[in-house]
């Protein structure tokens, strides 16, 4: 299972690579955000992702951000 998630400056990044990974045949679960809104903030996704990885020790998690520094904060 990969989770994936991204905030505004990633969501084009996030639609590509999550169609990517399912048609390379991954469990793909998306945590947001389903559409592109330029009030979104990198701290909401990274979380929710944090917590779905940590309750699920089997899983990985991508973030994407414009830079990559805020989601690796």
């Amino acid at each position: 299972m990969l989770y994936i998630a991204a905030d505004h400056g990633g969501y084009p990044l996030k639609e590509e690579l999550k169609r990517f990974l399912i048609e390379e045949g991954y469990e793909v679960v998306d945590l947001g955000p389903e559409e592109l809104d330029l009030a979104d903030d990198y701290p909401d996704f990274a979380l929710k992702l944090a917590e779905q990885v940590a309750q699920d020790t089997d899983a990985g998690g991508i973030l994407i951000c414009a830079t990559g520094q805020g989601m690796c904060m």
